[in-house]
């Protein structure tokens, strides 16, 4: 069976809507997953729907969550994702690594009081619509030992945007 890029996100939006995820955030959500799948990245894309709708039905993650800048600076911000879906926080939190970036030349924007947020590329990508480059990274539970690493690692997640080197990291 094959299904359309624009029937899937037709279908995510609608899932997220019936459990009570504002259109919106739907429609953010769904575009991030359906792009992931589209660039064959299947791991982090419509595949992760279910747990995201059993963890908003089970209260993990707010369905209405709203993302807010904690504390800024010129070239600086911390936002607080609120609990909501990851994919909503953290395109706002790229919104904002790359508005500053467009005025500071630089940018690093944190995120907390997030959740998984699917492929970590679409967020870098978000840049190039800028002219810029993107960067983003996440943390997670110490796992992995980096190749040939005496000990398990964990990334710190930056979100940083340049305009002057073209870098926009989330």
């Amino acid at each position: 069976m094959k299904v359309s890029a624009q029937n899937l996100n037709a279908f995510c939006v609608e899932a997220l809507t019936q459990v009570g995820v504002g259109e919106p955030d739907a429609r953010t959500a769904a575009d991030v997953l359906v792009t992931t799948d589209t660039w064959g990245t299947f791991t982090h894309g419509t595949k992760a729907l279910r747990a995201y709708i059993r963890r908003l039905r089970g209260g993990g993650l707010k369905k209405k969550g709203v993302p807010k800048v904690a504390s800024e600076g010129p070239a600086w911000a911390m936002v607080d994702g609120d609990s909501s879906l990851g994919m909503v926080s953290s395109v706002f939190a790229m919104n904002i690594a790359m508005a500053k970036a467009a005025t500071a030349g630089i940018a690093f924007v944190g995120l907390r009081n997030n959740c998984h947020y699917g492929a970590a590329g679409y967020y870098a990508a978000m840049a190039l619509h800028k002219n810029m480059i993107g960067l983003s990274v996440a943390n997670d539970i110490p796992t992995v030992n980096a190749p040939g690493g005496p000990m398990r690692m964990m990334l710190c997640p930056p979100a940083v945007a340049t305009s002057r080197a073209r870098l926009a990291w989330y």
